[in-house]
């Protein structure tokens, strides 16, 4: 039986209007969570439709991604080309 989840909402609630990505997301993840000690990252095997990737923390918190085929192409062009170049 799974866990009922509600929306987050109040004051931990964040709203952007900037695209999310991979990079970008694991680079706060870290950056929030890397004083707590040594982090633990882990990928599943690749499938046609992408894969799961998990970076835990000491502190129970868990970065969780399913990554797909697209996802990790977006990410090297915004690396080589920079986020401007993709978005006109």
């Amino acid at each position: 039986m799974g866990v009922a989840v509600q929306p987050l909402r109040g004051p931990m609630a964040v709203v952007t209007e900037a695209p999310m990505n991979l990079a970008d997301d694991m680079e706060e993840f870290v950056t929030l969570h890397r004083g707590h000690g040594s982090l633990k990252a882990d990928a599943s095997e690749p499938t046609p439709n992408g894969y799961r990737l998990e970076i835990g923390c000491p502190c129970g918190v868990t970065f969780e991604r399913w990554v797909t085929q697209q996802d990790a192409i977006d990410d090297l062009l915004r690396e080589h080309c920079g986020p401007s170049e993709l978005t006109q």
